[in-house]
């Protein structure tokens, strides 16, 4: 599915705003990245899952995560482009 440079921008900037809220919360930046779309993984503890923000699931089990939804991410990065972010 192609998404325009500002789409894929918009989204890089909501995941790394998410993830930036997510560690102040004690969550862990791991150092590697999806394999899906390379957007940096997270985790809520050391021995947790790791967590793609953008793609909506826990990659190594390919099972969806309820709280995030990469159309949700989406739509959002298209109204904040509309909106001059």
């Amino acid at each position: 599915q192609f998404r325009s440079a500002e789409v894929v921008d918009a989204e890089r900037d909501l995941v790394s705003q998410e993830i930036s809220h997510l560690m102040s919360m004690g969550w862990i930046l791991k150092d590697s990245l999806c394999q899906q779309c390379y957007m940096p993984l997270v985790s809520e503890h050391e021995d947790s899952d790791d967590l793609c923000i953008l793609c909506g699931k826990v990659p190594a089990l390919n099972a969806p995560v309820a709280d995030f939804s990469k159309d949700e991410v989406s739509k959002e990065a298209g109204k904040r482009l509309k909106m001059g972010w």
